[in-house]
């Protein structure tokens, strides 16, 4: 991603809100959303296209971190036209790495693309 930008949390909670006003999400997916590490705008490359990367953090990354990033990228595509699942850590499991590929998340490990 290029010219990547965090957004600021009080924006897409804003929008979170205002999708489940129009039912486009449940409560509960709105809640779950919410909890994201981080939100990031950018152009994907090397198409440039205008996006999202919905990314959990943590130190070691399990397979839970790889379903937890798929599951709130997919609510965030309800609110935003493109939403990229990703991780970030030092270390990951060779299951998650496998479950990563499977759902096509994005993992980077020490600011390292995989």
């Amino acid at each position: 991603m290029r010219r990547a930008r965090v957004i600021p949390r009080h924006d897409y909670l804003a929008q979170l809100e205002e999708a489940e006003e129009q039912g486009k999400l449940t409560a509960a997916e709105r809640k779950d959303a919410a909890l994201i590490d981080l939100l990031l705008r950018g152009q994907f490359l090397p198409e440039r296209a205008q996006g999202f990367i919905a990314l959990e953090i943590s130190a070691t990354l399990y397979p839970d971190d790889i379903e937890r990033a798929a599951r709130r990228a997919e609510i965030f595509r309800r609110v935003f036209p493109v939403v990229a699942p990703a991780v970030g850590g030092h270390g990951i499991t060779a299951e998650a790495r496998t479950l990563a590929q499977e759902k096509g998340v994005r993992v980077t490990l020490d600011g390292v693309t995989l």
